[in-house]
């Protein structure tokens, strides 16, 4: 049962997303530099407490919520930097699997539309 203002998408799954009592629900299972490179994209672009969030903050509150270490990390932040090629591959990975997931919905809607005018 939705509630009142609620909408039901079709591509949305409705789940319970509370853990257990003392049990964290997600863990980090990328790379430390992932995990480094998203912290500073996050800070960077100001998505987090209107902009005002520092690394340590965002890195503080990384570690608790996905149960990962991050020591050194503008020794990791330096090593990205140093990348030869895509400094930002985590960034680039998250675009493209974003980009073809939109894709993917698009054909179906489109494939779904064309289903519907047939019959």
């Amino acid at each position: 049962m939705l509630l009142k203002g609620e909408e039901r998408h079709q591509h949305w799954v409705l789940v319970d997303h509370r853990a257990p009592a003392g049990q964290k629900s997600l863990r980090w299972t990328g790379t430390k530099a992932e995990a480094v490179e998203l912290i500073y994209e996050l800070v960077k672009v100001g998505v987090l407490n209107n902009g005002n969030a520092s690394i340590m903050q965002v890195t503080r509150w990384f570690e608790q919520e996905f149960q990962i270490e991050l020591v050194n990390v503008p020794k990791i932040f330096q090593d990205i930097r140093n990348r030869r090629k895509e400094t930002t591959s985590l960034a680039l990975k998250m675009d493209k699997a974003l980009r073809l997931y939109i894709d993917q919905l698009d054909e179906e809607d489109m494939e779904r539309n064309t289903k519907m005018r047939r019959a």
